[in-house]
């Protein structure tokens, strides 16, 4: 569920740790490379059991954009939600509200910062 949204068909690499000795019952963590035509990505899955028996999944992915913060807003993520701002960073979500994206400026470009819960 979470990995096929991360990864999809593109080149990546994971780093994965879970318990050993109970790993149906316990926290998957993975840290993943992605590779794009347009640059690279690094993501942080977890999975776990919920009570319910079916499994909830969280993912953070850090990407950066060769251009401003501004204008990745309306280019990059222009169908993206503008949701607020959050210690003066400007926070977008997507048209389902399922997904945030935050904006952090970094040197001549901007770090997106992407996270969404999923629910089996």
């Amino acid at each position: 569920m979470v990995a096929n949204f991360v990864v999809g068909n593109n080149n990546h690499g994971a780093l994965s740790t879970w318990n050993k000795s109970d790993a149906d019952n316990r926290l998957f963590n993975s840290m993943i490379a992605v590779g794009y035509s347009d640059g690279n990505s690094i993501a942080v899955a977890n999975v776990a059991h919920g009570k319910t028996g079916k499994c909830d999944g969280t993912y953070t992915t850090v990407f950066y954009i060769e251009k401003s913060c501004i204008t990745a807003r309306e280019t990059t993520f222009k169908e993206w939600k503008y949701a607020g701002e959050l210690a003066g960073l400007v926070l977008l979500e997507n048209s389902s509200g399922t997904v945030n994206k935050m904006l952090l400026p970094g040197g001549n470009g901007c770090v997106a910062v992407t996270t969404e819960v999923a629910y089996q």
